[in-house]
């Protein structure tokens, strides 16, 4: 029995399996969103296409992203690794960008002192 959701009149494609042409997906594919809303179950539909501009809230979050994501590029590749090392050693269940990422807009900078001092590492912050 295959999951039909309900989606203001748009075409939705339905799969009963949760594998499509022999793959596991889930997001965006081609011009498609999926979904998996049971186990087992995979749910597909056409991408909704943004109305209007973004919200000046939506604006301030984007830029902090944009500006975390630059402060990441410019790091060098030692630096990144040392991020990365570090979430691995202390079990952190993000990577090493996306805990950077964090820290840089939430301004968490003082959880780098104790995670340098619990794995040895040097890491980067301002």
């Amino acid at each position: 029995m295959a999951y039909f959701p309900s989606d203001r009149g748009r075409e939705i494609r339905k799969y009963h399996n949760k594998t499509w042409l022999a793959l596991d997906v889930s997001g965006d594919v081609s011009d498609l969103t999926t979904w998996t809303p049971r186990p087992g179950r995979l749910a597909v539909m056409a991408k909704s296409k943004p109305t209007g501009s973004p919200s000046p809230a939506q604006a301030v979050v984007r830029a902090a992203f944009a500006a975390a994501i630059a402060g990441w590029r410019q790091r060098s590749a030692a630096e990144r690794s040392a991020y990365e090392s570090a979430t691995q050693q202390l079990h952190f269940n993000m990577t090493g960008y996306n805990w950077f990422l964090r820290m840089w807009i939430l301004e968490l900078w003082s959880e780098v002192p104790p995670v340098e001092q619990l794995t040895g590492l040097t890491l980067w912050h301002p």
